[in-house]
């Protein structure tokens, strides 16, 4: 079954700016024009007044995550399984309290990471090199 991810994939190959290398880092140039798309969407959603202008950003910043995944050589394969552990680790946080009011103070809205917890290791899906 196809996913969000590899129809991403086709839209880039069809503009021509499809990334079949090695996972890398993006030029600075390139990395910053993807963090100025979702910064745009990001904003959108923000000053949203419908649900339709709602998940309409909410879609279109996935849709620019989802490409500067695969400027960075990430396959959708390795997108599942990073998705995977971060969500299992994501499963072990906990809703913020007065005691734990997490970064932002929003006491019962936040969600914080508990005492021990332990961020997900990808290292292994790039051969075990941080890079």
């Amino acid at each position: 079954m196809r996913g969000i991810a590899e129809d991403v994939v086709d839209f880039h190959k069809k503009f021509n700016i499809h990334y079949d290398g090695p996972p890398r880092l993006l030029p600075p140039n390139e990395k910053y024009f993807r963090h100025q798309r979702n910064e745009e969407e990001s904003k959108e959603l923000y000053h949203a007044t419908t649900r339709e202008e709602a998940i309409d950003a909410i879609v279109d910043q996935i849709y620019i995550l989802l490409g500067t995944a695969h400027l960075h050589g990430f396959t959708p394969a390795m997108l599942q399984e990073a998705w995977a552990r971060v969500h299992k680790a994501n499963m072990t946080k906990m809703l913020s309290t007065p005691e734990f009011p997490g970064k932002y103070g929003q006491v019962g809205i936040d969600i914080v990471k508990p005492k021990g917890w332990v961020a997900p290791d990808h290292s292994d899906l790039f051969g075990g090199h941080h890079a």
